[in-house]
């Protein structure tokens, strides 16, 4: 395995890359090294499959590796609190599992109320989220115990929505430590390895045909972003899912006490372990590539549901986005006046961070589907084949236990979350549609 190292300020957080040669046969073969990918070759591994794991690019790179960093449950549509808060255990055990520490903090997560409807509102979630998962942890704090929370802000608020055991990781720290934890486990990986055909025989899958030549497979696990629909559409697989960039920045450290990750009407916010700010924007921008106009009836019931935190963006690389051979590590372009706008909204709220510099920024590309709401399972109508993709934003907090869900019933084993609601093939049908946040 060889490690790259990226600036001299991330230590620990080398770019992971073992660039060998390919086996040639394997039981199951996940393509996509990020955390869906990652997790769900481990939990394979752990259920006795042979799995080999391939990427076009470095090990745990692309949109993973420039996550915000929030693991929370707060907030979520009470249909997805069971993925989200098993997601969340998973996370609080990856460190002993894997025996290094892989950077998760259960920090707490914070979303601040400012109006008498949005209390309203938070409380009705509240209610629901209740019932749908009876030990949930959040709880609506006002006075002292808001203001302890959110020390030295410039104002004070009506109200937060407090999570206590939501928590944060170091993404690229973090993929990293997975990336070597698994491997040491005796997960194969294969970095620098473009999948160029899913290959199959007799409508069933039989393996995969990569630059680095074939490998023979009974079952195919696709996870890889907003690759995963160009993957899967050469078998003639319909996968609704568009890419969205997502800007992010870090701030330098503040003398406050400002701790954990929350955000509130116009500013989001994460503190890293480092002492600086990871900070986000409340804005994201779609780019428009082929996949836009194939899918924009499938996204038209969500416009209602985005509007306010999406704008289309038009770029000369409409032909060629989507070509992994070309965007071995995609990645999105940052958009400046957002991180601006949001950087100042936050000095606003908190003085002290009104004179915090910016150290860095990018954009990742999120892998989003109409419905908000991730898409795994196995493909029907193409046996062997089964996809984890469309986090909408959202994998670091779905992912661990998307996958867990998902080798479980490779594996032909009960899964431990219902799956009904994620099933690949609910987009070809007649069910109403939901939006899941």
């Amino acid at each position: 395995m060889i490690r790259l190292s990226l600036r001299p300020w991330q230590r620990a957080a080398p770019f992971v890359r073992s660039p060998g040669s390919v086996p040639r046969k394997a039981n199951v073969v996940v393509i996509g090294a990020g955390l869906a990918g990652l997790c769900t070759a481990l939990f394979l591994h752990e259920r006795g499959h042979d799995v080999v794991v391939l990427d076009k690019g470095p090990l745990g790179g692309e949109q993973s590796r420039r996550a915000f960093g929030w693991v929370y449950a707060n907030g979520w549509h009470p249909e997805k609190l069971e993925l989200a808060l098993r997601s969340r255990a998973l996370w609080a055990g990856f460190s002993e599992r894997l025996g290094r520490d892989v950077g998760f903090r259960q920090s707490g997560n914070l979303t601040i109320v400012d109006s008498a409807a949005d209390l309203e509102a938070q409380e009705h979630w509240l209610n629901e989220a209740r019932q749908a998962a009876p030990g949930i942890d959040a709880q609506i704090i006002e006075g002292r115990a808001l203001e302890t929370l959110v020390p030295d802000a410039s104002r004070s608020w009506r109200a937060g929505v407090w999570q206590p055991g939501d928590g944060t990781i170091e993404p690229e720290w973090t993929m990293a430590q997975l990336v070597q934890g698994i491997e040491t486990l005796g997960v194969r990986m294969v970095s620098s390895c473009a999948v160029q055909k899913i290959e199959r025989a007799g409508g069933a899958v039989s393996g995969v045909l990569t630059e680095k030549g074939p490998i023979d497979a009974r079952t195919v696990v696709v996870a890889g972003g907003v690759w995963t629909t160009k993957l899967v559409r050469a078998l003639g697989v319909s996968l609704p899912q568009l890419g969205i960039a997502s800007s992010m920045q870090v701030l330098s450290a503040g003398q406050g006490p400002l701790a954990g990750a929350g955000f509130g009407p116009d500013f989001v916010w994460r503190r890293q372990n480092d002492g600086r700010y990871a900070v986000g924007t409340l804005s994201h921008t779609a780019f428009v590539t082929p996949d836009t106009l194939r899918f924009i009836r499938d996204f038209l019931p969500s416009l209602k549901e985005t509007r306010d935190m999406m704008e289309i963006g038009l770029g000369a690389d409409f032909w060629t986005r989507l070509d992994p051979l070309r965007q071995r590590d995609l990645c999105g372009r940052v958009d400046v006046k957002a991180l601006d706008e949001s950087r100042a909204a936050l000095g606003r709220a908190f003085p002290d961070l009104a004179r915090a510099r910016r150290e860095d920024q990018w954009a990742g590309i999120i892998d989003a589907v109409p419905d908000s709401t991730p898409t795994v399972g196995p493909v029907p109508n193409v046996s062997g084949l089964a996809v984890i993709t469309g986090f909408s934003g959202n994998g670091l907090s779905n992912a661990p236990a998307a996958a867990e869900m998902l080798a479980e019933i490779i594996d032909g084993a009960t899964p431990t979350c219902d799956p009904r609601i994620y099933r690949p093939e609910r987009f070809a049908t007649s069910e109403p549609f939901v939006f899941r946040h």
